[in-house]
């Protein structure tokens, strides 16, 4: 074990909500050794934004998965340089049945209301108090999450991509929406902007809408959708630059990746299956199934590139502000984003 891992435990009923908060906090304590050198030394040679320095420099806090399953109570959220993983491919299922006090609430209306429960919330950039009385501004620098199970159990979005982050990673992961909301990875504003649930932490004092990926990487998942026909749905909504998902195994989605407001978008493979369900029910009908759905405007299209799609659904490449050309996908009754 390296002095920047920590293993994953549980409570004496069974859940890990504390256990996550107790990496964070110490963390965090160990970042911000790093943080407040590497933010005296560079400042000195270089001027950039608050916090890049310390945040570059920090060393990434790997949180373990150990056991078979874990249970939560509500949200966990992964700051900035944090990892999740597993010490094996999906060697661990994290169930969140957000039903605690402390859960995150996709209510901000961009792009679409989900008022759904978040089961990870991936931070943007925020304002850490430390036990000295100083502050750390921590970037979303290069977070990743791989090699794990995700499943909402109570309608829950399995990831929260909040405001900008930077050269994610979310890699070799499952990702099971059957007990979950209509969308599995969902990138949009800070959430609880006014009153945050963690206490010392403070979110980008940013206006709302600070919402750009830049450099992130989708890479080798299966991600299992709601296996209904209600509107709308995507397996990803996001918007940012050079954007990568590659390797996409779909299914029970309706809708694939969702993306808009971006520019050199690479979609490098991507496979969508339909069919009965285990149980014999058609959730919907073949000619509803869109593997993409990406928008343009003037200044960027052609600038984005599709290889390897197959299943031989739809796929929609569309003007910013036009409608579908019919019936399919994330809702046909609505403008593109």
């Amino acid at each position: 074990m390296s002095k920047f891992e920590f293993v994953l435990e549980k409570d004496s009923i069974g859940f890990s909500d504390t256990s996550w908060e107790n990496i964070i906090k110490e963390g965090q304590r160990i970042q911000y050794e790093y943080w407040k050198k590497a933010e005296k030394a560079w400042s000195k040679r270089f001027k950039m934004s608050e916090g890049w320095q310390g945040s570059a420099m920090s060393p990434v806090i790997k949180i373990i998965c150990e056991e078979p399953e874990y249970i939560f109570k509500g949200t966990v959220r992964l700051p900035g340089r944090f990892c999740l993983s597993s010490k094996s491919r999906w060697s661990s299922i994290l169930r969140f049945y957000t039903f605690g006090r402390k859960v995150l609430k996709d209510d901000t209306g961009y792009g679409y209301k989900w008022d759904a429960p978040v089961c990870i919330y991936v931070e943007g950039k925020t304002y850490n108090k430390m036990p000295d009385g100083g502050t750390m501004i921590m970037k979303p620098f290069e977070q990743t999450i791989e090699e794990v199970i995700i499943c909402p159990m109570r309608k829950g979005i399995p990831i929260y991509l909040s405001e900008n982050q930077d050269r994610l990673s979310v890699r070799n992961c499952k990702i099971l929406s059957h007990g979950g909301a209509q969308v599995g990875i969902r990138h949009g504003p800070k959430l609880a902007k006014d009153k945050y649930l963690w206490e010392d932490v403070t979110q980008s004092k940013e206006g709302d809408y600070n919402v750009w990926l830049t450099d992130p990487r989708f890479v080798d998942l299966q991600m299992e959708g709601p296996h209904n026909n209600k509107r709308p749905q995507a397996a990803m909504a996001m918007s940012g630059a050079n954007i990568i998902i590659q390797n996409l195994n779909l299914y029970g989605w309706m809708q694939g990746p969702y993306l808009y407001g971006g520019i050199n978008r690479l979609i490098n493979g991507l496979t969508q299956h339909w069919g009965n369900t285990s149980d014999g029910r058609m959730y919907c009908s073949r000619d509803e199934v869109v593997s993409y759905t990406v928008s343009y405007t003037d200044d960027t299209k052609d600038t984005d590139v599709f290889v390897g799609i197959a299943g031989n659904f739809k796929t929609w490449y569309l003007r910013k502000g036009s409608r579908a050309p019919e019936k399919g996908g994330w809702n046909p009754n609505e403008p593109i984003l």
